[in-house]
């Protein structure tokens, strides 16, 4: 299954030049049906028993984790 999210930026970028993230919704068919919780653990390399977050999970940690 394909999870949609949306992810709402801040108009401020910080001093490399990001924003932050402020917010974000669920869409389409995710709507109805997605995870409750998703968690990318801080300490050595992330990984989930999901192989589809996986196969994502360099992205995501880019997104959910600061450095």
């Amino acid at each position: 299954m394909r999870y949609e999210y949306r992810l709402f930026l801040g108009s401020k970028r910080n001093s490399r030049g990001e924003r932050n993230v402020i917010s974000g919704e669920w869409i389409n068919r995710s709507k109805r049906s997605h995870p409750d919780v998703l968690m990318v653990p801080k300490v050595g390399e992330p990984k989930s028993s999901n192989e589809v977050i996986n196969k994502n999970i360099d992205v995501m940690s880019q997104w959910f984790i600061q450095n």
